[in-house]
């Protein structure tokens, strides 16, 4: 079951996010979508601006077999709204207590109460993708454009790189998480790369 505030399957792509943020017929009577994208409420304040609002954002993720798993979140690959009247840049904590968020329809994604209750009437909508393949890209390049590749990709988690060769492969499971350790089983010719900070 798919269900808001930050409950999804899978992070959600920048380029997902700039379809929902400019679609005409995906929205149906919804104007936000909510992401599976939380603000640590530890993070150090003042965080208003997209500059130092950038601290303490990740993306909590539902596994398939259930659980969760939680990463850091790339902010350059976030299409922050634009602020509005006196708010600045998104993520702004407008309201004072904005721990989560959604992508709004011609806007882009911006932070919001957990409870949306400051907001008014809105048509909301969960954004909902299952079953994701471990292996998402398999391609032959240098490594750095391999680990370049990884850093581009809200879904990588890991990256294996064959220096032989240059075989690269992008993956949305660690090979060391126990959930995943049977489908991901990293061969000994392969270096693998984990995403910092990641907790299973």
């Amino acid at each position: 079951m798919c269900h808001p505030y930050g409950t999804l399957a899978v992070g959600v792509t920048y380029k997902m996010m700039q379809t929902l943020i400019n679609g005409t017929t995906i929205w149906g009577t919804a104007t936000d979508a909510i992401l599976p994208l939380t603000r640590n409420e530890s993070s150090p304040t003042p965080y208003q601006g997209a500059g130092i609002g950038s601290i303490g954002w990740y993306w909590r993720v539902l596994l398939p077999k259930g659980g969760y798993a939680t990463f850091s979140a790339i902010m350059s690959n976030i299409p922050w709204g634009p602020g509005a009247g006196p708010s600045t840049v998104e993520p702004n904590n407008a309201m004072g207590n904005e721990t989560i968020a959604s992508v709004i329809k011609n806007y882009g994604v911006c932070d919001e109460e957990y409870t949306y209750s400051g907001y008014g009437p809105r048509a909301m909508g969960v954004i909902c993708q299952f079953d994701p393949a471990f292996r998402i890209a398999q391609m032959t390049v240098p490594k750095l454009l391999c680990v370049h590749e990884c850093h581009r990709s809200l879904f990588c988690i890991s990256m294996a790189f064959n220096p032989i060769t240059s075989d690269c492969q992008i993956y949305v499971v660690s090979p060391e998480d126990p959930k995943f350790a049977a489908n991901v089983t990293p061969d000994s010719a392969y270096e693998w790369h984990i995403r910092d900070e990641m907790e299973y």
